[in-house]
């Protein structure tokens, strides 16, 4: 695997963590809002797969986006079923997501620079 193929695979990878860590973590508390940082996190994915023209990463994000959306509006207008309907559909969201991370080997992590 060259350099470079190495670290597309590991920013990849970086991105799939992000984005499922910010999730699980709101989902895995007895928080109502979701921690600072999930738009960006969401937000530099979308980017990253733009550039790699995934659709189907696209796709989910976009997906992910309009559950914290639908979040967000179930909290300010204080309606605890919609909450609840959002907030599952976030967890399965986050599921699918880390389900379909790519795996890659090790070594795409410890990319040497040249010195």
């Amino acid at each position: 695997m060259t350099p470079s193929a190495a670290l597309d695979q590991a920013w990849r990878a970086s991105h799939y963590a992000a984005v499922h860590c910010t999730l699980t973590r709101f989902l895995d508390s007895d928080a109502r809002h979701l921690p600072a940082g999930t738009d960006g996190a969401i937000g530099r994915a979308q980017l990253h797969f733009a550039r790699e023209g995934d659709r189907a990463a696209l796709g989910r994000l976009e997906a992910i986006s309009i559950a914290v959306f639908r979040l967000r509006q179930s909290l300010l207008a204080r309606t605890e079923a919609e909450f609840r309907a959002a907030e599952r559909e976030l967890a399965g969201l986050a599921r699918d997501w880390f389900l379909e991370a790519p795996m890659f080997p090790a070594e795409a992590v410890t990319v040497r620079r040249a010195a």
